[in-house]
């Protein structure tokens, strides 16, 4: 029965993948008659219709639609663990497959946008960090980068350990990890530059504050630490805590109860946040291992990413269900909830301006911006069909605004399967770059023809590594002339910490 199920599932994402492939030709049709005719007001829904009579994109919809509601018959009998995965998978091989029939080019990513090197880029930079002196800082490999804001190498340390490539290094002072100190002053001295800060250990997660003089070190089955910037233990604690002769922490099950996500300071309260595996939010002092309070949130989901809002609130973000909750710092009960499109991935993070404004990428093409109150606002109001923000939006030095990226894609097509939005996409045609205020809705710059400056990054250092579109925005934000101006007025840090 199972075999047969999965014949039938297989045979679903092939029509899937075909049909996508070709409701992309018919939506390149579309869009190739909405660009010949002359650009007036044209209402939103006639557009639409004209879409619609093209029989190269109408056809197959239909044919799609059908695919879906024998998937919705085959889910009666079949787990969705099992289905969905098959399914999925069939797509996107076929719309690979058919897209080439078709005569589409299969390349991703956005080296696409630039001349294309001779030679496969030989390392691959990991999340970076853009400086307070204007400089982008990455780890490839065993080796850590600083580079200026034209792509060009700064300098380099060599590292005696490979580095972690889903954490980006920070400033201030399930695997076997290290943290890492860097101290770029020292480079070229008698001095050693790089010093073993905590570890080996298994670490989840690295905050530095230095408005709070502390490095916090999240550790897989041992508790949160508290360090001095210097290296000197100030506290550690775990997920349960006696006080009073009453137990906190971990209601639901004592004996399997850990901390699973990244410290984060909230400077205005003097409080840190950090969840556990059951689905509870701590807040805990910045002094001592003392809990103000826990809020079970277990009920959205049991992985979130939590974002200090400095404001009286911090946010909650339930990436899976694509909804932001804003919980008041004092008590940790929800003052508010919201939602937003589909995310590129389970670790996306949002940004949060001067003026309190949470602001999240979607792969829907929008910027959504949440208000200290709940107020919602998108970016930009009429977003393209085919466009997609991948990475995570880029605060800039003044606070108050933030870089997007927007990507345009060929053939974009999304599809709804249970509760959740499954999006997928071949081919890059272009980058878009813009810096907005969330708050006004006003749009201080904006870059719509970036090739000359993605060719400028194809000449400089930056040719030998393979760089993805959180990387080029880095590079973006430091080049534009706003980021520029801003670094003056500020004194660079000097150290740097990253986990490896």
């Amino acid at each position: 029965m199972v075999g047969r199920d999965i014949e039938k599932m297989v045979a679903v994402g092939l029509v899937w993948g075909a049909t996508n492939a070709f409701m992309r030709k018919g939506a390149l049709i579309w869009d190739k008659a909405l660009k010949s005719t002359p650009q007036t007001n044209t209402p939103q829904l006639k557009k639409w219709l004209k879409l619609l009579v093209i029989w190269q994109y109408t056809l197959p919809f239909l044919i799609n639609l059908s695919a879906s509601a024998t998937f919705f018959a085959i889910l009666s009998d079949t787990p969705i663990s099992l289905a969905v995965p098959v399914t999925n998978a069939t797509t996107f091989a076929a719309t690979a497959v058919f897209g080439t029939i078709l005569g589409e080019e299969t390349r991703s990513g956005l080296a696409l946008l630039v001349e294309e090197p001779s030679k496969r880029p030989a390392h691959r930079l990991f999340k970076n960090l853009i400086g307070d002196d204007g400089r982008v800082y990455a780890c490839a490999e065993r080796t850590f980068f600083a580079f200026e804001n034209n792509g060009s190498i700064a300098w380099t340390v060599q590292l005696n350990y490979m580095c972690n490539p889903n954490i980006a290094p920070v400033h201030g002072g399930s695997r076997k990890a290290r943290v890492l100190k860097i101290h770029p002053l020292k480079i070229g001295t008698s001095e050693p530059a790089v010093e073993v800060f905590f570890g080996p250990g298994e670490i989840i997660g690295l905050f530095v504050s230095i408005p709070s003089s502390c490095v916090l070190i999240s550790v897989q089955n041992r508790g949160l630490f508290a360090y001095r910037l210097h290296g000197q233990l100030q506290w550690s604690a775990g997920p349960v805590l006696y006080q009073h002769g009453y137990r906190q922490g971990c209601r639901e099950n004592i004996t399997d109860c850990y901390f699973t996500s990244v410290p984060v300071i909230d400077h205005c309260e003097s409080s840190i946040y950090i969840s556990n595996n059951l689905g509870e939010l701590y807040s805990l002092s910045v002094r001592g291992p003392y809990f103000k309070w826990i809020q079970d949130l277990s009920s959205f989901g049991k992985t979130f990413t939590v974002t200090p809002g400095n404001n009286g609130r911090v946010y909650v973000t339930i990436q899976n269900n694509a909804l932001v909750l804003a919980l008041d710092v004092s008590t940790g009960n929800i003052l508010w909830q919201g939602s937003f499109g589909p995310l590129s991935s389970s670790d996306y993070e949002p940004v949060i301006d001067a003026n309190g404004w949470l602001s999240v990428g979607s792969l829907d093409g929008y910027l959504y911006s949440f208000s200290p109150t709940g107020d919602f606002k998108k970016f930009p109001r009429s977003a393209s069909l085919s466009s997609v923000i991948q990475v995570n939006p880029i605060l800039d030095c003044s606070g108050y605004a933030v870089y997007i990226s927007q990507t345009e894609m060929e053939g974009k097509n999304s599809q709804i399967i249970g509760e959740y939005t499954y999006i997928s996409a071949m081919k890059p045609r272009n980058v878009v770059f813009t810096l907005l205020n969330p708050a006004s809705g006003s749009v201080y710059w904006s870059e719509n023809d970036p090739s000359k400056f993605m060719l400028n990054l194809s000449q400089s250092d930056l040719k030998h590594f393979l760089l993805d579109e959180r990387t080029v925005l880095a590079f973006a934000v430091v080049s534009s002339k706003f980021f520029s101006f801003s670094i003056m007025f500020i004194r660079p840090c000097t150290d740097i910490t990253l986990i490896i």
